[in-house]
């Protein structure tokens, strides 16, 4: 029993010996490696997860009270420790869905806030969680991974139709565009031949104030050229009568002048019966060529002839 005892207190001085020689050490950061298999959630799905803890003995008397070697500490102490913190939080989320698409970066915060909690004892301080490996099980990753092919398969034919109902209405739009474009087009061609219309009208009914106004002029001068040929007319009919009056006149005073030579003749041969048969005579000898010689008792007759005098006008 002495011997025991003795083997004890070697011991322990020989631990404590061992101890004191590692305390310069806790300065030291340390890490430790960690895979928690089987993390089950509140819906029974397990996780497995692999974090990386970068830790360091804060306070050496402390930690080495409890008579821990830090590798001890490590396998027998933390890895418990930070499983059994993991499972109990991992306990609080209802469903891996709300894990794998809504919540991973607030269960990776979670997970090391709890290791970093349930590790601040003992004297050791942790510096840093590090979470390297978050793992689903393979079948429902597996049935995640098909469920994103569906989803991207349905989200390829939701573009492709979006794209192809785009195009569609890009068409629609076009062909809109288009019949405003045409019915414009058209509008604007109305217009024009309206234009065209009232311009050629205005320009027939120019035409046609341009005709009647020279049917006018025409109709104006034909009066004027009229009226002149008529006061030419009167004048010209003046000028005849005038003309007319004259020879008239001039006839008048011919025949007055006529007149009174036969009248003269008249009263010679009534005076003179010898002379007019000598003026018979003649007349009739003119014409066989006889020459007729008068007789009577006027032997100077043919004196008064020659001298221009009638028979029997005294001078």
């Amino acid at each position: 029993m002495i011997a025991r005892n003795v083997f004890l207190v070697l011991f322990s001085f020989s631990l404590l010996a061992a101890c004191r020689q590692t305390t310069p050490e806790a300065e030291k950061d340390r890490l430790s490696s960690y895979h928690f298999g089987q993390v089950r959630l509140a819906d029974g799905v397990p996780l497995d997860i692999s974090v990386n803890l970068r830790w360091q003995v804060a306070e050496p008397e402390t930690f080495y009270r409890q008579q821990l070697h830090p590798d001890t500490f490590q396998r027998h102490v933390m890895f418990p420790r930070c499983e059994e913190a993991l499972r109990s939080m991992a306990h609080h989320y209802p469903s891996v869905d709300s894990i794998f698409l809504r919540q991973r970066e607030r269960f990776l915060n979670d997970v090391k806030n709890t290791l970093a909690a349930a590790l601040g004892t003992d004297g050791i301080g942790v510096k840093e969680v590090i979470v390297s490996e978050l793992k689903f099980p393979d079948t429902y990753t597996t049935a995640m991974e098909q469920a994103g092919l569906v989803r991207q398969e349905f989200e390829r034919i939701r573009r492709q139709s979006s794209v192809e109902i785009a195009m569609a209405d890009a068409e629609r739009k076009k062909a809109e565009a288009m019949a405003r474009v045409q019915i414009a087009q058209e509008e604007a061609n109305a217009r024009i031949r309206d234009i065209q219309a009232r311009t050629e009208e205005r320009n027939r009914a120019a035409e046609l104030a341009k005709a009647e106004t020279e049917v006018q002029i025409e109709a104006k001068k034909a009066v004027i050229a009229a009226d002149r040929q008529r006061q030419m007319n009167e004048v010209e009919i003046e000028k005849v009568s005038k003309l007319q009056n004259l020879d008239l006149l001039k006839q008048k005073q011919t025949d007055s002048v006529e007149v009174g030579r036969h009248s003269t003749l008249a009263r010679v041969y009534a005076d003179n019966p010898a002379y007019a048969t000598f003026v018979v005579n003649k007349e009739m000898a003119s014409k066989v060529n006889i020459a007729v010689v008068p007789a009577g008792t006027n032997p100077n007759v043919f004196d008064n002839l020659i001298n221009g005098t009638a028979p029997g006008k005294k001078q």
